[in-house]
């Protein structure tokens, strides 16, 4: 139950975006451009988001409110240069693992104190994407997570269930994508939902939320190189004075 629990408050707290197996390297990885990379973003004329690097690897985001920073994440790296930690201002955070051929393979979470809540391993399949998650809690399958993918790599599906029972799910969400440069995939942060695309519709399910979870469209304006500057982010599920709620940010970048 005290697990359950924690589960649950941190699916409140928010959402914010292998593996041993098969070796073979994926056949729709790009390379980084990261000549573009994100400094901030504002919401409206406030600032919303800003990020921060060092030698072009990005070591922290802090979160704004009102101008104040009430949140932030911090990235930690090995001498690879491939992040093996990432922290936050709430005190939990998540560690990444790399297998001998260099892939992430692991993620393991710890919630209170240096103890391993929860873990995660992915296993590839013959196109070098991830196939397979299986989530664990004290060394014990809990459920299993399954993807889908575009022609681009992009992740289109992801599935969430306990293992063993296909036709229950706790948790299910779906992408669609533009044809464009998404700015986030130039951290090389570990991930399991690959977009080397911007989202352009956003759906999602979960069983364990505290409330119904937000479904987005988002539409863009680029530069010449093909990377958003400006995002109209509308919750599609969520209606305001009989208006659907639509937000404007805009993206400027470093170099």
């Amino acid at each position: 139950m005290k697990i359950l629990k924690a589960l649950i408050l941190l699916l409140c707290i928010g959402t914010a975006f292998i593996f041993s197996g098969c070796e073979k390297e994926p056949v729709n990885i790009k390379p980084l451009n990261t000549d573009f990379l994100l400094g901030r973003i504002y919401r409206g004329d406030k600032i919303y988001q800003e990020f921060i690097y060092e030698n072009k690897k990005l070591i922290r985001v802090n979160y704004y409110s009102s101008d104040t920073v009430y949140n932030y994440e911090t990235y930690e790296y090995d001498e690879a240069g491939r992040a093996i930690k990432k922290g936050n201002s709430y005190g939990y955070y998540e560690t990444y693992e790399y297998g001998k051929s260099g892939r992430y393979v692991k993620l393991n979470l710890y919630y209170e104190g240096d103890v391993i809540y929860k873990t995660t391993e992915y296993i590839y399949n013959g196109d070098g994407n991830i196939e397979k998650g299986i989530v664990s809690f004290d060394d014990a399958d809990k459920w299993n997570i399954s993807y889908t993918y575009d022609s681009e790599g992009n992740v289109i599906t992801r599935t969430e269930g306990v293992a063993g029972e296909s036709q229950f799910y706790m948790s299910y969400s779906e992408y669609e994508y533009d044809d464009k440069n998404n700015p986030r995939y130039n951290w090389g942060l570990p991930t399991d939902i690959v977009q080397h695309n911007n989202p352009v519709k956003y759906y999602t399910e979960n069983l364990l939320m505290c409330s119904i979870p937000p479904n987005y469209e988002y539409e863009y304006e680029y530069n010449q190189y093909g990377y958003p500057v400006t995002e109209f982010r509308k919750i599609v599920n969520v209606v305001y004075m009989n208006k659907l709620y639509v937000d404007t940010f805009y993206y400027e970048y470093v170099k």
